[in-house]
């Protein structure tokens, strides 16, 4: 589910662009903390007033929209929902132009929950879809992917916390298959139906052995959605991403 309101910005990341002059950066968050609750994301600093209510009600498996902020210094926490209280919080300086998705990863229950920030090339390909894998399950090892019925994989040796890349494909419906990169074990299985001229990222959330709300799942988010006559959005070359952590 891919949360749509636009109504308040956050800052997320320090992101600089070589070569390219001072811009505006396009910043949403991802919730993939499966013992966090729902949250709300409070941002401080450059044109947001303390404790500002960035992205209200932030839920396990969902994602903002992007929204567009200038460069400038920012601290980004996350308060459960309804307070603005925060219980977790860094430092970011951000600087443009990109395209980041920051990602609330880990468990709250033995601290290893922060915020992770992933650059996002959205390129779009006219007539094909283009797809990243992200590994956002903290007690899963390193997977491969691979579509089901190929030996060979798209994306491989992903650890939790990092991304395969992008890969592109014909649009579509692909059976995909996480396996377990230590002994090709099955870890999980998903349908994903792509459109010509998309771009979209596929996140493993959750715990291997959870269940309910905490099951391991794959979970699509479509980060540009196609449009009649859709051409490139970002070209991103030279950018380097660092963070520090209150």
């Amino acid at each position: 589910m891919v949360q749509a309101s636009m109504t308040a910005i956050g800052a997320l990341a320090v992101i600089t662009l070589a070569g390219a002059a001072s811009a505006q950066v396009r910043v949403r968050a991802v919730h993939a903390s499966p013992d966090a609750p729902t949250v709300n994301v409070i941002g401080s600093g450059g044109v947001l007033g303390a404790g500002t209510n960035v992205f209200p009600n932030l839920s396990f498996r969902s994602a903002t929209a992007y929204a567009a902020l200038p460069d400038g210094l920012y601290n980004v926490g996350v308060a459960p929902a309804p307070s603005v209280t925060t219980i977790y919080s860094e430092n970011f300086t951000l600087t443009g132009p990109a395209d980041v998705t920051v990602v609330a990863r880990g468990l709250l229950g033995n601290n290893s929950f922060d915020l992770l920030p992933f650059v996002d090339d959205n390129t779009v390909t006219p007539g094909q879809a283009r797809i990243r894998f992200i590994h956002a399950s903290p007690n899963a090892p390193t997977v491969n992917i691979n579509v089901a019925g190929s030996s060979s994989n798209i994306f491989s040796g992903v650890s939790f916390g990092e991304s395969g890349g992008y890969i592109t494909v014909p649009a579509g419906s692909y059976d995909l298959e996480v396996r377990l990169a230590a002994n090709n074990g099955l870890a999980l299985s998903a349908t994903v139906n792509v459109l010509p001229g998309s771009v979209s990222t596929i996140f493993a959330m959750g715990l291997v052995g959870g269940s309910g709300a905490q099951a391991l799942a794959a979970v699509p988010i479509v980060d540009v959605i196609p449009t009649p006559g859709a051409t490139a959005l970002l070209g991103l070359a030279g950018l380097m991403v660092a963070r520090r952590r209150r």
